[in-house]
């Protein structure tokens, strides 16, 4: 399998961040239509990221939170 196959098979799972170590391996050229994609994923990453830190702060706060009655 190739790692443009096995890339491919990572997306179809839904495993972008595993897709994007495997395309690292190859050697893009900076007008290659491919490189354009890849920062594309990498904000998405970076993006998906936060989110997750954000969600994880909003439940501590909730967490600490006293119930009001």
């Amino acid at each position: 399998m190739t790692i443009a196959e096995q890339a491919q098979a990572l997306l179809a799972e839904g495993n972008l961040p595993a897709a994007m170590a495997q395309l690292s391996a190859i050697d893009l050229g900076s007008t290659s239509p491919a490189r354009a994609w890849m920062e594309d994923a990498r904000a998405r990453i970076a993006a998906n990221q936060a989110i997750d830190r954000i969600a994880e702060m909003v439940v501590t706060a909730a967490g600490r939170m006293s119930p009001k009655s």
